[in-house]
């Protein structure tokens, strides 16, 4: 494929050759402030996988003006504007923006009631209009960027409900944990995004909450036949190479190709991501560390609500043990 930013995009011979080959599309699922945007970064930088960020956020942030991971406008961003015309014809059409901005989201509630069997008329009604709008981007992406997987950081189990209900899409999903306590306290911070864009803060009762059930969801999705790994934010951190090596093979592509990875330094190129964390602008090498600086600096009081509030899922996932194993 022609590098994006280098005139008109045009498929590749590759991507030609495949026909109407099925998309398929790598769901990074988790809590938010688990790690979802590094883990999609470095997958993108995979032979035959793209990051494109959080899918699930493109309507609002082409309404929004937001900024791709490019730095430019998506409406002027050359990869998004070719979706666009792919999908939908053209973005600011005035009946692509009323679709957009009338589609409701599925809620955690709606979809507690799926899981356990109990979708309802309404649920379903929501998930098929969510889909109906997923579908053709995901198809749109699929052919502009040559046949290659999409990574997905959407995060929530409700993006990945409503694309298991694409018939024509193959959906896979990394369900990656993070230590409660860690994401609670990141939560309570405010966050810039990208300029005027902010992530706001909530308590840490409200995150661990959310925690306990998005990764629940995400549990429950691999046990009903989703096919999927998962992993920690602290061990992708700690050993990038050995993580990727394991998970690539797991999720069914070659391990091969991670020279980006020197220790626990990643090299980044450009990525055509919308939203989440703002490494999704860095480009060239950056030092992985491991972000604990709760440990210090997260009240008592805090930390003993988020523990007993997230108990069960902490020994599951193994951070209660002296040296954690690495999850099934």
């Amino acid at each position: 494929m022609k590098e994006f930013g280098d005139g008109r995009i045009q498929p590749s011979a590759a991507a030609a050759s495949r026909g109407n080959a099925r998309p398929t599309v790598l769901y990074i699922g988790g809590a938010h402030r688990s790690g979802t945007t590094l883990l999609g970064r470095m997958l993108g930088e995979v032979e035959g996988l793209i990051f494109v960020g959080e899918l699930d956020r493109w309507r609002f942030n082409i309404a929004e003006g937001r900024l791709c991971g490019c730095r430019q406008p998506l409406e002027a961003c050359e990869f998004w504007a070719e979706v666009g015309r792919c999908s939908f014809g053209e973005w600011h059409r005035p009946e692509v923006r009323a679709r957009l901005q009338g589609t409701k989201t599925l809620k955690r509630r709606q979809l507690s009631g799926a899981l356990l069997g109990y979708p309802g008329k309404k649920t379903q009604r929501i998930a098929d209009g969510h889909a109906s709008l997923l579908e053709p981007v995901v198809q749109a992406i699929h052919n502009v960027s040559g046949g290659k997987v999409i990574v997905d950081t959407s995060k929530t189990p409700m993006v990945l409900a409503a694309l298991g209900r694409l018939p024509q899409v193959d959906v896979k999903l990394v369900h990656i944990v993070r230590d409660p306590r860690g994401v609670a306290y990141s939560r309570g911070k405010k966050r810039l995004l990208e300029p005027g864009v902010f992530h706001w803060r909530i308590s840490p009762q409200r995150a661990s909450l959310h925690w306990s059930f998005d990764n629940l969801a995400f549990d429950a999705m691999r046990a009903r036949g989703t096919v999927g790994d998962r992993l920690r934010y602290e061990d992708l951190v700690v050993d990038p190479q050995a993580e990727m090596e394991r998970l690539l093979p797991a999720l069914g592509f070659n391990a091969g190709g991670l020279d980006f990875i020197k220790g626990s330094e990643v090299t980044l190129g450009l990525s055509h991501s919308l939203s989440g964390n703002p490494m999704r602008f860095n480009e060239g090498p950056i030092q992985l560390r491991l972000d604990d600086e709760w440990r210090g600096k997260l009240e008592a009081l805090r930390r003993l609500e988020v523990t007993a509030l997230t108990w069960p899922l902490l020994r599951r996932y193994g951070y209660v043990q002296p040296t954690p194993n690495r999850p099934a």
